[in-house]
């Protein structure tokens, strides 16, 4: 995307963090992570055999590959099986859970309201399901998160001359 001053570049990137047991931040490439949810076994973490672990993904705004600003940051949990890889039952679990969500969002965005069924239904199997494949931070959790993302980019990069 070109940005508002003339050769100014603007573009998004993704950084994905676990969360370990003691809250201590492991940064994951993007690349294994996608790996990850391909089902490469190559790119498996066997430190998290059998586990469920914490991650959050940040959604990132670059200015000149400069980080201007963070979108939002995502909070799911990775089920791991037991060679460390994520468990294909819960990643197709975790799908049809997104797929529900957001096809309620746009049952309801088609459908004409009826009060008479707005008041005796209430739809709440994507708040006990969503509990399985996401969570929330504490405040303090999420600054460090915050924190985190901005030191990746407080780094100087090498340039080749």
């Amino acid at each position: 995307m070109v940005g508002q001053g003339v050769g100014e570049l603007m573009g998004a990137s993704l950084r994905v963090f676990l969360v370990l047991e003691d809250d201590k931040l492991m940064l994951l490439p993007l690349a294994r992570y996608e790996k990850l949810h391909n089902g490469d076994p190559g790119a498996s973490l066997p430190e998290f055999a059998g586990k469920k672990v914490r991650a959050t993904v940040a959604h990132l705004v670059l200015h000149n590959r400069k980080l201007s600003s963070i979108w939002r940051l995502d909070y799911e949990m990775l089920h791991f099986d037991a060679a460390g890889g994520l468990d294909k039952d819960e990643a197709k679990e975790s799908l049809q859970h997104a797929a529900d969500v957001l096809g309620g969002f746009t049952r309801r965005a088609l459908t004409p309201p009826s009060p008479e069924l707005e008041e005796k239904v209430i739809q709440a199997k994507n708040r006990f399901t969503g509990k399985k494949f996401t969570w929330k931070p504490s405040k303090s959790l999420n600054d460090k998160i915050v924190e985190a993302v901005y030191k990746l980019y407080e780094r100087p990069r090498r340039t080749i001359d």
